[in-house]
C-alpha cells in the first residue's frame, strides 16, 4: 500500500493492509473487485481493468494491472494490483463526449447523437416489421422574443420547451434539438395512426402562454 492508495481511499496504511475489498470499498464495487480478482486466480494471469470507486473528493477512476502472485513453490497465494489515476481524463473524455452529443443550452441529445438513434431505430423497425415515427418540431422565431426582453430570454424559452417535450414523450422516445429553434421527437414501435394525435397534443401544450420575468411569452409552433 502506497500513499496514492492511502489518499485515494482516505485511510492510513495501517487501516488498509490486512482488510479485503468488502470491508474497503462499497457492496457494489467490492463485487466487482473480488469478480476481478477471481479473474486473475483462474487464469494465473495478468487481467487490466477500469475501477471505479468513491472515495476522498468524490470518485475515483483507475486503469489497473491485476496479476498472480506466487510463493517460493509456484503455489498460487493470491493477487495483486498497480494501478494508475486516470480519473482527471475520464472527466475530460465524458466532457468530450457531452460536448458532441448534446446541446449546451437544453442539455437535449443533439443532431448527431439523435441522427444515430434515429439510424438504429429504422433497423431495428425494419427487422420487427413496425413503424417508426420523427417529428421536428418547429417553435418559430425567437428574435422577437430576445428584442422584447432580454438576450437570455430565447434561451429562457428553449430550456422550457425542452423541459415540456420531455414530460410529454415516453421513456423510450429521444427528444432532440436539431438546431436553433427546431427541436425533434424520435418515436420508436408507433403505431397506427398514433402520430398525428401525438402531433396535436404536443401542439396543443407548447402554445400555452409563458410567463417570463412577469411578462407573457408566446410561441408560434408547427410540427
Amino acid at each position: 500500500v502506497n500513499p496514492l492508495a492511502e489518499r485515494s481511499y482516505g485511510l492510513p496504511c495501517g487501516q488498509l493492509l490486512g482488510k479485503t475489498a468488502e470491508e474497503i470499498l462499497s457492496p457494489q464495487h467490492a463485487a466487482e473487485c473480488v469478480k476481478e480478482d477471481n479473474a486473475v486466480l483462474d487464469c494465473e494471469g495478468i487481467v487490466e481493468v477500469e475501477q471505479s470507486f468513491y472515495g476522498p473528493g468524490g470518485s475515483h477512476t483507475f486503469h489497473t494491472v491485476k496479476f498472480p502472485i506466487f510463493d517460493g513453490e509456484r503455489s498460487l497465494i493470491g493477487t495483486g494490483a498497480i494501478g494508475i489515476d486516470v480519473s482527471q481524463y475520464k472527466m475530460v473524455e465524458v466532457g468530450l463526449y457531452r460536448q458532441a452529443n448534446f446541446d449546451a443550452v437544453t442539455e437535449l441529445p443533439n443532431r448527431r447523437f439523435v441522427s444515430d438513434r434515429l439510424n438504429q431505430a429504422i433497423i431495428q423497425a425494419r427487422a420487427a416489421q413496425t413503424m417508426v415515427g420523427f417529428l421536428m418540431v418547429d417553435i418559430g422565431d425567437l428574435r422577437a422574443i430576445n428584442l422584447a426582453h432580454h438576450s437570455l430570454a430565447a434561451d429562457w424559452v428553449l430550456i422550457d420547451v425542452a423541459s415540456t417535450l420531455r414530460a410529454l414523450s415516453r421513456p423510450t422516445d429521444t427528444v432532440g434539438r436539431m438546431d436553433g429553434n427546431t427541436f425533434c421527437i424520435l418515436i420508436p414501435a408507433l403505431g397506427k395512426d398514433e402520430l398525428q394525435a401525438i402531433a396535436v397534443k404536443l401542439l396543443k401544450a407548447l402554445k400555452e402562454p409563458r410567463t417570463l420575468g412577469g411578462d407573457v411569452v408566446s410561441i408560434a409552433p408547427s410540427i
